[in-house]
């Protein structure tokens, strides 16, 4: 593979050289080409001297695609990889479609080029090594078996009925079934009911053209009791499947037509890790990894149908925020580690006080919400807030430590406190940082009066601010008095804002 021969197209002089020198040091044989006419006539004229193609789609005289399109017209048997910074549905799809085994776009790391390029030039050689084994195959009916019994993919012929006619021996490795067991049946024994819609699609294809059925993901059932080890009773496929005729013509347009359809060819590949995979990716993109709380994306998602629910059925939904109090303490004094473990059991407490109805999801840090559908009384609301704190202010046992935190917590009901998610959220915040300013340890419901309250210290800021800016504020010095003599000691500096609008404040002003 290191001594493959590739063309580099590109017009970009620094890309091209850079690019050039990389693979070089890979130790691949490298030529490179800055037209797309002088890459055509390469290919036209000594095709042999080159195995993979290494594209730009931006030409000045001849685009990439131009370029694939003659390729693909003159039968020139060669791989091609694109390297493009066109992201454009249409320009990938039509690279693929004229022949592009892979799609690589601009800016690129060069490990994943190299990989590529690896693959890529694998896969050729596999496609050439099947090819010989195809020739070798019409003449071997022995070999076209052992091709067949060997493929890790199960292989299925079913007749016009849907009955199986042949199946190799991996469906024995993947569903338990001896080839002799289901020689006769229906394909319907295998299938899952919930995927018998696109099972019946696949397992009846009468065609054979790139329209036929591909990649369909269904799930087949394994064998009662006789299950492979390591299977759950059901694996996920991704199969795919041509009509099988008995024979074909050509018209004098060199077009094909097939006569006699007696069946269709089905290939089956196991993808059940693919799938667990993608099911660890999707949980891990709606839960909290440390605790397996959700997390925002979910909680604000359950909120809002919560919400949507709530107002056609005229029902009441509170909203709790919680912040540990003393949680910073944990961390900077027994670390991180004993940290995330007392952040687990915090969890588990949490979700102990809870109904089942309700949702509890990790914000960040060490803050919690809390979604409690149709709770109508506020008694019950301030009964679970009250049981949360005294749950919370337990002793947590976390290997030789004795941890002790608090809670603080702040309420928002709707539709009372806030008809959105948004609102709900920011004002039980709100209610939650006025415990926090009140010494912590406890839960306040939101009230109007609180949100006045921020507004207030947020228009105070930004004045002070301004103050600060329009030099408003003010030094007056006030003498310090011995009592016993009644001699000046010192002095005090004393800040006093001289305010446009409200005259000169004293420090009453701000209380």
């Amino acid at each position: 593979m290191s001594q493959s021969k590739i063309l580099l197209v590109d017009n970009e002089i620094v890309l091209l050289q850079s690019c050039k020198a990389l693979l070089e040091a890979a130790d691949f044989n490298v030529t490179t080409s800055q037209s797309g006419a002088d890459t055509l006539a390469r290919l036209i004229q000594a095709p042999e001297q080159c195995d993979l193609l290494l594209l730009d789609l931006h030409m000045p005289d001849m685009d990439g695609l131009a370029i694939m399109t003659e390729v693909q017209r003159l039968g020139i048997d060669i791989g091609i990889v694109v390297l493009s910074g066109e992201t454009g549905f249409d320009w990938v799809s039509k690279a693929f479609q004229l022949g592009a085994q892979d799609y690589i776009r601009k800016p690129y790391e060069f490990n994943l080029l190299l990989n590529t390029i690896r693959n890529t030039i694998q896969k050729r050689d596999m496609e050439r090594d099947l090819l010989r084994l195809s020739k070798q195959l019409e003449r071997s009916e022995r070999m076209h078996r052992f091709m067949i019994e060997s493929s890790p993919d199960i292989i299925f012929i079913v007749d016009k009925q849907g009955n199986f006619r042949f199946v190799n021996d991996r469906a024995e490795d993947l569903l338990g079934y001896k080839k002799d067991e289901l020689i006769g049946e229906h394909f319907s024994v295998v299938v899952d009911p919930n995927s018998m819609a696109k099972a019946e699609k696949c397992f009846s294809e009468r065609r054979t053209t790139i329209r036929a059925a591909r990649d369909e993901e269904i799930w087949l059932l394994c064998k009662p009791g006789g299950r492979p080890k390591g299977a759950r009773g059901r694996i996920a496929i991704e199969m795919n499947a041509l009509g099988v005729y008995e024979r074909e013509t050509v018209d004098k347009s060199g077009t094909k037509h097939h006569k006699d359809f007696s069946g269709t060819y089905v290939v089956a590949r196991d993808i059940s890790e693919r799938m667990a995979s993608q099911k660890l990716i999707q949980y891990q993109a709606y839960h909290d990894v440390l605790t397996g709380l959700p997390n925002r994306a979910l909680f604000m998602d359950r909120l809002t149908n919560a919400i949507s629910s709530a107002r056609r059925g005229k029902e009441k939904l509170l909203v709790m925020f919680l912040d540990l109090d003393l949680f910073k303490n944990v961390n900077d004094t027994l670390g991180h580690d004993i940290g995330d473990e007392l952040l687990k059991k915090v969890a588990e407490r949490l979700h102990s006080c809870l109904r089942e109805s309700d949702t509890i999801a990790r914000f960040g840090g060490d803050e919690f919400i809390v979604l409690l559908p149709r709770m109508e009384s506020k008694t019950m609301s301030n009964k679970l807030a009250e049981k949360i704190v005294k749950a919370i202010k337990q002793p947590f046992l976390i290997g030789p430590h004795e941890l002790h935190v608090s809670a603080s917590i702040g309420v928002a009901a709707y539709p009372d406190d806030g008809a959105t998610a948004d609102a709900l959220i920011k004002n039980a915040d709100i209610a939650m940082y006025h415990i926090k300013d009140q010494g912590k340890d406890g839960f306040k419901v939101f009230t109007r009066e609180l949100s006045q309250r921020q507004k207030n210290h947020i228009s105070i800021e930004n004045e002070i601010r301004r103050g600060i800016r329009e030099r408003q504020f003010r030094v007056y010095y006030q003498p310090l008095v011995n009592a016993a003599d009644g001699r000046i000691s010192g002095l005090e500096a004393l800040l006093r804002w001289q305010h446009p609008e409200k005259g000169l404040l004293t420090p009453p002003w701000f209380l």
